[in-house]
């Protein structure tokens, strides 16, 4: 039996976010480097991933500037939004840049 997994489409995440809803970024990597899969989150806690509604593909984002610019255009009002890295990230060294 084939089991079905609820969605949210691009289009209408900006209503589930009205009605009470939050959104999550899943952070991962591939060979373009870091990306963000984005997940609209129930009242309940419950999970649920964003696909495009012209393509049926994940929404992902490919900065953190895009995900604060995607964050922000959900919630204005908000002052902080926290970007997640992947778990295996590897940590850069600012100080090696500075000279």
């Amino acid at each position: 039996m084939i089991e079905a997994v609820r969605v949210i489409t691009s289009y209408a995440v900006r209503a589930f976010v009205k009605a009470g809803g939050t959104l999550r970024y899943r952070p991962d990597r591939d060979e373009d480097g870091r990306y963000w899969k984005v997940l609209c989150v129930d009242k309940d806690g419950t999970e649920l991933p964003v696909i495009i509604s012209r393509t049926g593909e994940p929404k992902i984002l490919r900065s953190a500037d895009a995900v604060v610019n995607y964050e922000k255009s959900m919630f204005p009002e908000i002052q902080q939004v926290v970007v997640p890295l992947p778990e295996d990230d590897p940590v850069e060294d600012a100080s090696d840049s500075e000279g």
